[in-house]
């Protein structure tokens, strides 16, 4: 539902987790609940309210009136679209993963290493061959992929040089395999419920507030206070050796991660040669570092985070986006070229801040955010028309995403860039993404790149938001 109105209701306790809601195809959409597009919560009591299983992108709190009450709420977040380095993902309704574009280490999960530029073909399966079911999330890095099940289970396939699968071996996977934790029965890992991968390495948030990563550490990615690389989930902890907790969101990036915990706090650590672990230094770390604005002062009010390469962003609650790291095509968006090891605002050609900001996502040297209307802005680096403004010329500031007819792209519910392509998600289910194609990662049938968006060729659509 995308106007739902429970001002004052008393949803105390309620379990939502069976509620279902389908889409114009018919199809369940999964526990509807908080998750609204412009729901409206003002005063509503949901305390112990259970959202588990609930395929929603985000608990939207925003404009909250005085006594609602999110204590205790749990829920399933998902991510329905994944760009990564040459290849994408999508998520469809029924749970099942799709993938298209560059397949050399068996990132597109089919049991095959050949490059796909549709994803009509190219299902995720499991060893039996049979579709990889009941996903919330997914997730793409360089040449690895991983997703979330309902049960809180993730499965990861591809390029595993560096042990980025987490099944406690370096062989590359063509298919999904089970990330296992270190524990004394070598079960698998539960009660996950987020995830994100970055070059050659995984990490994920479990319900309990902490963080797990594993895979390449050379610049002490992995949080442990080593730069050891883990063929298996390894705990992130802070300073004084315990575990980071309070984590409500995590990102990762090329060689460094981020998290944001429930102060509204930002916590980053790994590679930071251009400053984009934020802290106001150059200076790899080990161990998460809190992102400080140029006063010193710890970045506060945020709701979501994105790393991409060499440079994170955050949206605060008023919708504002601050950016950091490195800006050599004007990635950070605030109108200059200058690097920053501290937050700076991202600003429109008029030298306003952006506003009414939803979501947000870093690829390479470019960023996209999503705002409340469902329309989509980018900037940085455009030498493949990543930006999506029918032109190859980067951008310092957002400039709007527009299809081939040159309006605005609209109804947009969901975002992901990659490496040099950028993915949306429309509220009619369907993918549009635009950018480099080279390995067909643009999922149109084609190796032909587009500066506009381009539908991505399918029999179905993918999920709802």
């Amino acid at each position: 539902d995308r106007s739902a109105s429970f001002n004052f209701a008393d949803l105390t306790n309620a379990d939502l987790s069976t509620t279902r809601s389908h889409n114009r195809f018919g199809q369940p959409m999964g526990a509807i609940g908080v998750g609204f597009i412009n729901a409206k919560l003002a005063g509503t009591n949901l305390t112990g309210t259970n959202m588990t299983g609930a395929r929603l992108h985000k608990i939207h709190t925003k404009g909250l009136a005085p006594g609602a009450n999110l204590a205790g709420v749990t829920y399933m977040p998902y991510q329905p679209v994944a760009g990564g380095y040459d290849h994408s993902c999508a998520l469809n309704p029924a749970g099942h993963v799709r993938c298209w574009g560059d397949n050399s280490s068996g990132q597109l999960g089919n049991n095959t290493t050949t490059d796909s530029p549709t994803p009509t073909p190219v299902q995720v399966v499991d060893r039996n061959g049979q579709p990889l079911a009941n996903i919330t999330a997914i997730s793409t890095g360089f040449e690895h992929s991983c997703a979330l099940d309902t049960a809180g289970h993730v499965y990861c396939w591809g390029s595993n040089g560096y042990g980025q699968l987490g099944n406690n071996t370096r062989t590359d996977s063509p298919t999904p395999t089970p990330v296992q934790v270190i524990d004394r029965n070598g079960q698998p890992l539960a009660n996950i419920t987020a995830i994100s991968t970055g070059a050659h390495d995984s990490c994920v948030l479990n319900t309990t507030g902490h963080v797990h990563c594993w895979g390449h550490n050379s610049s002490g990615q992995l949080g442990n206070n080593t730069i050891t690389n883990s063929r298996i989930p390894v705990q992130v902890v802070d300073r004084n050796g315990q575990p980071l907790g309070n984590i409500t969101a995590i990102s990762t990036g090329a060689h460094d991660s981020c998290a944001l915990d429930t102060g509204g706090h930002v916590h980053c650590w790994g590679y930071n040669d251009s400053g984009q672990l934020g802290n106001n230094t150059t200076a790899h770390s080990r161990i998460p570092v809190q992102v400080v604005g140029s006063s010193g002062a710890p970045l506060a009010n945020v709701t979501a985070i994105s790393t991409g390469i060499h440079l994170s962003c955050a949206l605060d609650t008023a919708g504002p986006v601050y950016c950091w790291g490195s800006n050599y095509r004007g990635q950070l968006g605030n109108n200059t070229t200058t690097g920053s090891s501290t937050p700076v605002q991202v600003v429109d050609r008029n030298g306003q801040p952006l506003a009414n900001i939803t979501a947000i996502s870093t690829g390479f040297e470019h960023s996209c955010v999503l705002d409340a209307g469902g329309h989509v802005y980018c900037w940085g680096r455009n030498y493949y028309g990543q930006l999506g403004n029918n032109t190859t010329v980067p951008s310092r500031t957002p400039v709007q995403v527009v299809d081939r007819n040159g309006q605005p792209l609209g109804n947009i519910t969901a975002i992901s860039t990659g490496f040099e392509h950028s993915c949306v998600l429309e509220f009619g289910g369907h993918v549009h993404c635009w950018g480099s194609n080279g390995s067909g990662q643009l999922g149109n049938n084609t190796r032909t790149d587009s500066p506009t968006p381009v539908q991505v060729v399918g029999r179905e659509p993918f999920m709802l938001i």
